[in-house]
């Protein structure tokens, strides 16, 4: 995890690797909501999976963020998982590596 802070506004990157399912959908989501950057970017390029309580931890995620005036942004998604987020209509979400 890298937090920076440009022009006073904290950024926040966070890796996840391995798979996100129902065991730790909930523990991640807690874990990147207590995060508070303005604008927190996930890199999923080690993410191997993800089901449908893992999206639902983005989508909770998304709407914490966005609800407290902040960004939230995805990373590195590829193939199959990009797909993944592409069909649950969140491709929006998903951005090139700054």
């Amino acid at each position: 995890m890298r937090r920076s802070e440009p022009g006073g506004r904290t950024w926040i990157e966070a890796s996840i690797r391995g798979g996100v399912d129902l065991a730790v959908a909930d523990d991640l989501a807690a874990a990147l909501i207590d995060l508070d950057g303005a604008t927190t970017e996930v890199g999923l390029s080690q993410l191997d999976f993800i089901d449908a309580a893992g999206i639902g931890a983005r989508v909770r995620v998304n709407n914490h963020l966005l609800g407290v005036g902040h960004r939230f942004a995805l990373t590195g998604a590829h193939g199959p998982l990009r797909r993944v987020f592409e069909l649950a209509d969140l491709g929006e979400w998903l951005v090139e590596a700054a």
